[in-house]
């Protein structure tokens, strides 16, 4: 009856069937309602299964059933035999994988990982591996791009495509070196193919090029720096000269060098090397010929650093060798040294200078004291020793009374002696200047004797010019040589001197050396 419009016949026999389930139903029924009221016997505890007793004792069980069961959320009908197999397949894969920190890692105890798909193998990880080590990536890649790219590159010309023919069977041989000589050949060949001038290739190597450079921008730029040199200079060599006048910061010279036009100061520095007898130098000459042109016949001003002065130098004898005339020593008192003055008339003014002189001054013999240690003479003579000494040039050593010059020259010696006499008729004194045993100068006097007593006193002496040798020693030696003798008075008020002083001569004077003979 479950469509509206049908045939009553139809009806009519659905009737009679209904009749006949309801009939059934009730037979049935009657028959089950004893089942049902032992049933309700049974769960009510009346009867002796005792159900009711059983659930109610089994009431923890069911409630901790139901509290695990809560967890579980099945849509679908489940074999929990199959589970069994799950498990130990789950502690296989656990004893596989192991967390670190916040990753996973996969292990095995084989030799590598398979990877299946439909029971088909399709790699494994060996093969993952060798394949990783031999992509070498810096960067982010992105192979899509890479792939559009390799497409687009893909329509080569002829010339330049490589067509790799029958690769799976020409890999292994590539593998195997077998086709070693034939790519040795293929290389060969293009490598014959190179165009490249040998020659360009060696020009290309000389070019050390650090950053991006315009060569048009630099062909420009040197032609527009061609155009300032001026045609002016010539080179002779490895020199550089001009014809015309030259001028430092003027525009016109008037002079072969000129620096300067008289608005502001000018310098010029010659920066020499230290340590050096000819540190700078300028030199004037008039002549380019000789054994040495830089000073022929000529005259220059040079800085020695070495002995830190300024000097003037002349050619003298014109043998190209420079000879000093004058020095300007640089020190915290600066002075200047003239190697020879000449002057018909020299006038110097609020100068209280004077020419420099070798002497050396005594005063008195053997003591500085007044001790009336009076000196006695001999005939063979006593050494005498002056005190009191002052000297410039000349050295004289009070403890022995030997004497030296610095230089060779004549020298005006003045010295004298108060004696008193010896007791004998006559009374010879001498005094002398000795080199060794050599007499150089001597001086003598003879006193008549009438009286008989030893009070008589003289005056002994010594005023001549002699010519002294430097570094060589000298001494004064007085003797008596009558039979008595005679004693140098050595009192206060005794005039017992001595002068050395060296003679002033004409320059370039030479004493000859016999000159005392």
């Amino acid at each position: 009856m479950s469509d509206n419009l049908h045939d009553l016949n139809i009806e009519e026999e659905e009737q009679d069937e209904l009749i006949i389930d309801v009939a059934l139903l009730k037979t049935q029924m009657s028959t089950a309602n004893t089942n049902i009221t032992n049933l309700s016997n049974q769960t009510a505890g009346s009867s002796s299964s005792g159900l009711k007793s059983l659930i109610e004792s089994n009431d923890v069980d069911i409630a901790s059933i139901k509290t695990k069961t809560d967890f579980l959320t099945i849509n679908e009908a489940v074999d929990l035999d199959n589970y069994d197999d799950v498990n130990t397949n789950l502690t296989s894969i656990n004893t596989m994988l192991e967390k670190t920190g916040n990753d996973t890692v996969l292990k095995t105890t084989g030799t590598k990982i398979q990877f299946y798909q439909g029971g088909s193998q399709l790699f494994n990880s060996n093969e993952i591996k060798n394949l990783v080590d031999n992509i070498s990536v810096t960067q982010a890649v992105d192979l899509d791009t890479m792939e559009t790219n390799i497409a687009s590159n893909s329509t080569l010309s002829a010339a330049n495509q490589i067509v790799i023919v029958s690769i799976g069977t020409e890999k292994e041989g590539i593998k195997n070196n077998t086709l070693a000589s034939t790519l040795k050949t293929n290389v060969d060949a293009n490598t014959a193919k190179n165009s490249y001038p040998s020659g360009d290739a060696t020009k290309v190597g000389h070019i050390s090029v650090t950053q991006a450079v315009d060569l048009d921008t630099m062909e420009s730029n040197i032609s527009t720096n061609n155009s300032k040199v001026s045609t002016q200079w010539s080179n002779n060599g490895s020199e550089v000269y001009i014809a015309q006048n030259v001028g430092i910061r003027t525009s016109d010279p008037n002079s072969d060098l000129e620096i300067g036009d008289g608005t502001t100061n000018v310098r010029m520095r010659l920066n020499g090397q230290n340590s050096q007898t000819n540190s700078s130098e300028i030199i004037f000459t008039d002549n380019r010929s000789g054994t040495n042109p830089e000073y022929y016949m000529g005259a220059s001003i040079r800085f020695n650093s070495t002995d830190n002065r300024l000097e003037f130098l002349t050619d003298e004898g014109n043998d190209g060798t420079a000879e000093p005339a004058m020095f300007i020593y640089r020190a915290a008192t600066p002075f200047i040294q003239v190697t020879h003055i000449f002057a018909d008339d020299l006038s110097v003014q609020t100068c209280n200078l004077r020419p420099l002189s070798r002497y050396c001054y005594g005063k008195r013999v053997h003591s500085t004291t007044d001790t009336d240690s009076e000196i006695t003479l001999t005939t063979g003579g006593v050494p005498l020793i002056y005190q009191n000494i002052l000297s410039n040039g000349i050295v004289y050593n009070s403890s022995t009374g030997v004497w030296t010059v610095p230089t060779t020259g004549l020298y005006e010696v003045i010295a004298t002696l108060n004696i008193n006499c010896g007791s004998g008729p006559e009374s010879v004194l001498s005094l002398f200047i000795k080199e060794g045993t050599t007499n150089v100068l001597k001086a003598r006097s003879h006193v008549s004797r009438a009286e008989g007593n030893n009070n008589t006193a003289m005056q002994l002496n010594m005023n001549g010019i002699v010519r002294l040798e430097a570094s060589t020693d000298y001494n004064f030696v007085c003797a008596s040589n009558n039979s008595g003798t005679g004693t140098i008075q050595n009192d206060l008020a005794g005039n017992n001197c001595l002068i050395i002083k060296g003679a002033v001569l004409q320059n370039d004077t030479t004493v000859p050396s016999d000159w005392n003979s």
